[in-house]
């Protein structure tokens, strides 16, 4: 333990798994880019449920691994972790894209006079 209520040092199977799809991320980040790069009107919904998705499911699983767990915590314990911030990204997915859908002009009009404005 680093302290009273810091977090334990030694991560254990968080950094395989992260080490083992880091790869795998790059890949997905580069395509995205890409994908928006060339065809990027059509899938502003989706890019933007995506990557609510994505942020979701870190912050969720962060919150939880680091607050709940200790280096006394099975793995089952971790993974059910995973499985329920992987659903509750999926939740913030649905609701984003729901927005998305009904204010995505706004939102990249906003963001495009703030790049010119700045």
């Amino acid at each position: 333990m680093t302290g009273d209520v810091g977090c334990w040092s030694n991560y254990g199977e968080i950094k395989k798994v992260m080490e083992t799809i880091s790869p795998i991320f790059g890949f997905l980040m580069i395509s995205a880019g890409i994908i928006l790069t060339f065809f990027g009107k059509r899938f502003y919904s989706q890019m933007f449920s995506f990557l609510m998705f994505f942020l979701a499911t870190a912050v969720i699983f962060g919150a939880l691994y680091n607050f709940l767990i200790n280096k006394n915590s099975p793995a089952y314990v971790i993974w059910a972790f995973l499985v329920m911030s992987i659903i509750s990204g999926f939740f913030a997915a649905k609701l984003s894209f729901n927005f998305a859908q009904l204010h995505m002009a706004k939102i990249v009009a906003s963001a495009a006079g703030l790049a010119i404005g700045f």
